[in-house]
């Protein structure tokens, strides 16, 4: 097993590790539900390692999602956002993006990240996602609502609201839930 985080909040506790399979991470323990996303593709070129999210309550563990990916030189890192205030958990790992509700269980999309999944940042009832190639916003209850390209070298800040884009020098200004205007 390798680099095991433990999470604990108010509800939950999320281990988060670069685990092998879901054993390695709750040998004693069976979740009540285990998500495999592309599983099918790990020992190619792109898709090399494995990462894992258990959730679980005090009493069990409700959800392993084991995903395969590439992290290119450790680029495309695996990262967690959790909102607890619509019980959303956001998963990001190389190419792939997803969102789960956690009680009730639901999952919510999987989609993909151009190039390459990099962070999720939240700003009060948005989320936001940074690619190599692609910001996205989302609520915080997993509605899209907006996705525009960008290209290295990029940065991007928030104030009030309001999202301050530099893309190779070009900087432009919109509101963080309407998105960009074309």
């Amino acid at each position: 097993m390798m680099g095991l985080v433990g999470i604990s909040t108010e509800k939950y506790v999320f281990t988060l590790s670069r685990a092998l399979t879901v054993s390695d991470l709750h040998s004693a323990y069976k979740p009540l539900i285990v998500e495999a996303i592309d599983l099918e593709l790990c020992g190619t070129n792109d898709y090399a390692e494995y990462f894992c999210v258990s959730v679980a309550n005090p009493s069990e563990i409700q959800l392993v999602v084991i995903q395969c990916f590439g992290s290119h030189g450790n680029i495309f890192n695996p990262a967690i956002l959790y909102v607890p205030e619509t019980d959303l958990l956001f998963i990001g790992a190389g190419k792939r993006i997803s969102s789960f509700h956690l009680n009730p269980y639901t999952k919510l999309w999987l989609d993909t990240a151009d190039m390459g999944f990099l962070s999720w940042a939240r700003y009060g009832e948005f989320v936001v996602m940074s690619a190599e190639l692609e910001l996205v916003a989302w609520r915080i209850n997993g509605e899209k609502l907006w996705t525009t390209f960008v290209e290295p070298p990029w940065d991007y800040t928030v104030l009030d609201r309001q999202i301050n884009l530099d893309v190779m020098g070009n900087k432009t200004t919109f509101s963080l839930e309407e998105g960009p205007t074309v």
